[in-house]
């Protein structure tokens, strides 16, 4: 089973950064990262693997990038 995940960045602010993600082209789902300790938290508390690969590639982007992506999918 192959797996797509998009996420694409909603909301930035000094503290916190939020994403909508999900698959089949729906992003209808929603994660938060704070900024200060980079713990993240799913909207819906739903720790799947559609949230652990968006996080994983918002955090690879971040690395990459030095600042937060706007975009990007995870492929499984």
């Amino acid at each position: 089973m192959a797996i797509l995940v998009e996420f694409e960045l909603v909301r930035e602010d000094e503290e916190q950064v939020e994403y909508t993600f999900g698959q089949d082209g729906r992003l209808d789902r929603r994660l938060v990262i704070d900024k200060r300790n980079e713990q993240a938290r799913p909207a819906d508390d739903r720790r799947d693997i559609s949230y652990s690969g968006a996080l994983r590639k918002i955090f690879e982007g971040r690395q990459r990038l030095g600042r937060w992506p706007q975009r990007g999918v995870y492929t499984a």
